[in-house]
């Protein structure tokens, strides 16, 4: 019987953890990396759901970006500019979360933890629609507007039909943080 200590396997304990690792169990087989194969299908599908996500997400928070960049010296008044800022700190909020530095990460899931739930997601983009419909009636902000909608659209019905989605991205950059990665 081998021991987890043996030489040629290495020790299990200096090992780190990736909850998303999936091992095959057969015995008969020689084949000891993970391949695309083994991965099961629900997993298969949230890396994909997680990857449009992110897609979708960075390009709405650079589109919020560019809103501001482009209205902040064209509005007249001081309570315009305060709430196209506080777009902005919540398009690098969400810059932030979904670039997946770790160190982000964790203060972001600590701070603001409704990120990775449809209903915080939804309060957010609605805090968001609301602050940009308070701005201006700017051809660019009903684009943006309607941009936000989509994309909360795409994260919702992902969060519908894979209901451990939340999940999924949380213990990604839980596990990332722990595992002392600098990117998700």
């Amino acid at each position: 019987m081998e021991s987890f200590d043996d030489e040629s396997k290495g020790n299990v304990a200096d090992k780190k953890f990736d909850p998303f690792t999936v091992v095959n169990l057969d015995t008969n087989s020689s084949e000891n990396e993970l391949s695309h194969e083994n991965l099961p299908q629900e997993l298969i599908i949230l890396k994909r759901a997680r990857l449009l996500n992110r897609l979708l997400n960075l390009s709405a928070s650079l589109f919020l970006m560019i809103v501001f960049i482009s209205l902040i010296l064209t509005l007249p008044d001081i309570a315009r500019i305060l709430s196209l800022f506080f777009v902005f700190v919540f398009s690098i909020i969400l810059c932030s979360f979904e670039i997946g530095i770790t160190y982000l990460t964790k203060q972001i899931a600590i701070n603001f933890g409704f990120l990775y739930n449809a209903s915080g997601r939804v309060l957010l983009t609605v805090i968001l629609i609301s602050l940009l419909l308070s701005i201006d009636d700017n051809p660019i902000i009903i684009v943006c507007v309607a941009y936000l909608v989509f994309v909360l659209l795409v994260f919702v019905i992902t969060n519908v039909c894979h209901t451990s989605y939340g999940s999924y991205v949380r213990n990604e950059h839980y596990f990332a943080w722990e595992a002392g990665k600098w990117f998700v």
